[in-house]
């Protein structure tokens, strides 16, 4: 990491009494010139799994995904610093990255937002590729937003362990992706799923991304399901599978247009698609 950038982001987190330095890198190298600032509130985030916090004597956190948008880079970095405890929210944070391509200093303030929710999802989810969560999470938010041809529409993704969703759900009517090896990663998957959101019931979503089925319906129960009030079917249903599956289900609501979250049978995130 060039020497004049990280003299440039201690001189101004000095100038701007700012709270902790939070330093974006991919590579061993790069981490050198941070081993020195150790008792300098710095904390190494990365997407490299060979610089395990075992190894480093700075706090290093794993990210789960690496984005390609810069500000939702800089903010789930964010969220990762306070879930793993080492800054606090109401900080003032230098972000630094220095890439080929260009190099960033940027000052934020820390807080627990949108993305505090989705980092928690996604470091959680173990056995689910996290792009495909943020692909899902993606498509969601453009249906809330556009809903399909300027309508508002409301349906489920249920993401991960396919073969017990699948067992404990059954076909409302034709399966417009049966023997299909179509991906949520596809560019040309967005209208489909839009078009298919009009069918009743839930779309099931492999680990891989692979979009398995539309028009699910699911097996439902209310034992031990902790649901707001004023939700309906749609989300009891989706809750109840997350509960006796490994699922995480993605509920976009016709009503209010909101988007919410389950795993392991709880609410874990609720969200307005205009502010993702």
């Amino acid at each position: 990491m060039n020497s004049i950038l990280i003299r440039k982001a201690l001189e101004l987190k000095e100038e701007s009494k700012s709270d902790a330095l939070l330093v974006y890198i991919s590579s061993k190298k790069d981490l050198e010139a941070f081993r020195s600032l150790k008792n300098s509130n710095v904390v190494i985030i990365t997407n490299n799994k060979d610089l395990s916090k075992k190894e480093q004597e700075l706090p290093v956190i794993l990210m789960p995904i690496e984005l390609p948008r810069i500000k939702r880079r800089i903010a789930l970095a964010i969220a990762a610093a306070l879930e793993n405890k080492l800054i606090e929210e109401g900080y003032n944070i230098i972000f630094v990255e220095n890439t080929d391509k260009y190099r960033i200093i940027s000052m934020e303030k820390a807080r627990e937002g949108i993305d505090y929710g989705v980092y928690k999802l996604l470091s959680k989810s173990r056995d689910i590729d996290p792009d495909i969560i943020y692909s899902i999470l993606e498509i969601t938010k453009e249906l809330g937003v556009k809903g399909r041809e300027g309508e508002p529409v409301g349906t489920t993704f249920i993401i991960g362990d396919s073969g017990n969703v699948m067992r404990r759900s059954t076909q409302i009517t034709y399966n417009p992706f049966e023997s299909s090896f179509i991906n949520v990663k596809d560019p040309v998957v967005k209208s489909m799923l839009k078009e298919y959101s009009r069918l009743d019931g839930a779309f099931v979503i492999g680990d891989d991304g692979r979009v398995i089925s539309a028009a699910r319906y699911l097996e439902s129960g209310k034992n031990d399901i902790e649901m707001p009030k004023g939700l309906g079917a749609r989300h009891i249903s989706a809750a109840y599978i997350t509960k006796v599956t490994d699922a995480i289900a993605v509920v976009l609501s016709e009503s209010d247009k909101m988007i919410r979250i389950f795993s392991k049978g709880k609410l874990v995130l609720e969200v307005d698609p205009e502010e993702l």
